[in-house]
């Protein structure tokens, strides 16, 4: 045989075990697949915005209560082509993550000039099960995830070959993923600080112009963006910068980044890391990359962390995974890198198998849970509520499905959505982790009152019958709002302390359960679902 054709041989070897673990992921992911509640904030901006609305969030009321502002603007053709939101995002996301599972292959096997690596990083990302599950999800993780690598692999790219247009390339992948998540560049800067090194130790003035170049190519978009962010919201920062930077606490992003390590036993990883630290100074990007993924821990840890099981170490993590498998590889010993990769393996799927779910963290099954849940209260109001019901004026605390398929004006009582409740509303008490990231506020009674708001939901409250409640409406208002009553009232809530205290006013489900909802301000089309019977009033 020749030796071309040997040559051939192995590209077809090599390029076949590639696809059959990027195929595997990929199915995999799929099995994974679920939409939370989040996502349909983005989805109803989104759909605002193909409707001629403009990127609002109530029509005709500008607030920013979205951070990913490219993804939002990629999912609004789906209502210009009639292809449901939830299946059009499923497609764009797990096109992403097609995307990053070849970036990161490509990243390891450019930093270590190692196949092996490449393989290594595709098996040790497809199998873990936050990265599967986040592969859709229905936010834009996936999405920044894939822009960063892509800008992280050419940035290493041209640090080996030199060529100017994947340097623009870079700059283009960067601008992108900065305007998805504006946090994606912590993980960009060092990279890109290494670049300017690069070019500063070279000596050569060219580089410079090309340096010069790439970064206006870059930067100008993000510069029109923030500008237009301006002059439309009337802020440089979302919303949900007011928000999520109120009430956290660095104690309880230290917990979960631990429980990170912890859960997926990368704590094992951390001896290997320390070890072979000289190792990363030899190969282009190592060094950068574990610069990139120290400095993503800190500023998640700085940011309380988050509620979602693990969302937001998921940008980061194939960066952390790419060098991490050059690293194994590395090792003399083929039967530790085996063990290691096994053992690696294992956690993810004891971490599946888990059923205590972790204390001040939504578990991907919680969140899997609530689209179900979510859409039939929607269904219960919307058949309750009858023609014309999405002109009635609700307030929910699960800003994402209900007000979706209601297409109700909608109080976000958490403020994501509102300003004035991220800048004047009450804060929500606080245990020992502090207080949940974009929980730390909650809107007024008062204000519910002045927007006026017909019905109040707070945290849905479902009950199996009525009878059940065995409470006073002013014993169901207080209990309500403090979280003192039974397990299924959720803490945090509206505090309904002035008096006259709102009537409350349940909504049967077919299966004869009852969705239980503060009447607060008069609407005819709630007294005509009270007249005809399809809503009771309870303890009158």
């Amino acid at each position: 045989m020749s030796g071309s054709q040997i040559a051939w041989l192995k590209r077809w070897r090599d390029g076949g075990l590639k696809g059959l673990l990027i195929s595997g992921a990929t199915l995999l992911a799929w099995m994974n697949r679920f939409v939370q509640d989040d996502a349909f904030i983005s989805f109803r901006y989104a759909r605002n915005l193909a409707d001629g609305h403009g990127l609002v969030w109530n029509i005709g009321e500008r607030v920013e209560g979205y951070t990913n502002f490219l993804w939002t603007i990629c999912l609004a053709p789906a209502y210009g082509l009639g292809v449901e939101i939830v299946t059009y995002a499923y497609v764009l996301s797990l096109a992403a993550f097609v995307g990053t599972l070849c970036l990161a292959y490509s990243l390891a096997t450019e930093l270590w000039q190692d196949r092996r690596a490449g393989y290594v990083a595709l098996a040790l990302l497809g199998t873990n099960y936050s990265f599967s599950s986040y592969a859709t999800g229905g936010l834009e993780t996936q999405f920044v995830t894939a822009w960063v690598m892509g800008a992280i692999w050419l940035m290493v790219r041209w640090q080996a070959t030199g060529h100017a247009k994947i340097l623009v390339g870079a700059a283009l992948a960067s601008a992108c993923g900065v305007m998805t998540r504006m946090d994606a560049s912590v993980l960009l800067a060092p990279f890109w600080c290494q670049v300017v090194w690069r070019v500063w130790k070279s000596g050569r003035p060219g580089r410079w112009g090309t340096l010069s170049c790439a970064g206006m190519i870059g930067v100008l978009p993000v510069l029109v963006w923030l500008f237009w962010r301006h002059g439309y919201y009337g802020a440089w920062v979302p919303n949900t910068f007011l928000i999520k930077s109120s009430g956290v606490s660095w104690i309880r992003g230290l917990y979960y980044v631990g429980l990170f390590y912890l859960v997926y036993g990368l704590w094992i990883a951390i001896p290997l890391f320390w070890r072979q630290l000289g190792l990363l100074r030899k190969y282009a990007g190592g060094g950068g990359g574990c610069v990139a993924w120290l400095m993503w821990q800190l500023y998640v840890i700085s940011i309380g962390g988050d509620f979602m099981e693990f969302r937001m170490m998921m940008p980061a993590f194939p960066l952390a995974i790419a060098v991490l498998a050059g690293l194994v590889m590395a090792g003399r010993e083929k039967w530790k890198r085996i063990v290691f990769c096994c053992v690696i393996f294992l956690f993810s799927v004891l971490h599946v198998a888990e059923v205590c779910p972790y204390p001040g963290l939504q578990t991907i099954a919680e969140l899997r849970r609530c689209r179900g849940e979510w859409q039939d209260v929607a269904s219960v109001l919307n058949r309750g509520l009858g023609v014309g019901g999405s002109q009635v004026k609700i307030a929910v605390t699960a800003a994402g499905i209900i007000p979706y398929y209601t297409q109700c004006w909608t109080l976000d009582l958490l403020g994501l959505n509102d300003r004035d409740v991220a800048m004047n509303g009450e804060s929500v008490s606080r245990g020992r982790l502090g207080a949940r990231p974009g929980h730390a506020k909650i809107a007024s009674y008062r204000l519910v009152v002045e927007r006026e708001v017909a019905l109040l939901l707070n945290y849905p409250w479902v009950v199996k019958d009525v009878q059940s409640l065995n409470m006073t409406p002013k014993m169901i208002a207080e209990q309500w709002c403090f979280g003192v009553a039974a397990d299924q009232v959720h803490p945090t809530r509206v505090r309904c302390a002035e008096e006259p205290l709102p009537r409350v006013v349940a909504w049967p489900f077919e299966d004869g359960r009852y969705l239980v909802t503060l009447y607060v301000t008069s609407d005819p089309h709630v007294d005509e679902a009270i007249q005809c019977g399809r809503a009771m009033v309870v303890g009158e």
